[in-house]
């Protein structure tokens, strides 16, 4: 009888085992569906301030005032889309989805 019972235990022990590794699996699979998100906001936002950097840079080599209106403008607008990104991230990693509403209210000005 003391078998049999051994034999349960190491059963029972098995499978708790296997529904730990279950679980962090499924976690495992959940974070990899979300991190292609975070990653293409990181990547977009590394983008649009490698492209504020290169304006800055035109915007000091131009003479023309005209050209230089223009690229004060392209960097305003890259600014305003920098913030809006930057707190639609702050407000997905809070939770804050009021913040996410306002900010897409914004964009339509």
């Amino acid at each position: 009888m003391s078998d049999a019972g051994e034999a349960l235990i190491d059963a029972q022990a098995r499978l708790a085992e296997r529904m730990e590794e279950r679980e962090q699996d499924r976690q495992r699979v959940s974070q990899s569906r979300k991190l292609p998100v975070d990653l293409e906001k990181q990547r977009r936002l590394e983008s649009l301030k490698l492209a504020r950097v290169e304006m800055t840079r035109q915007r000091a080599a131009t003479i023309h005032a005209g050209r230089q209106q223009q690229l004060a403008l392209a960097i305003e607008a890259l600014d305003f889309q920098i913030s809006e990104l930057a707190s639609a991230a702050d407000a997905g990693r809070t939770g804050d989805r009021k913040g996410a509403k306002k900010s897409q209210g914004k964009s339509g000005v």
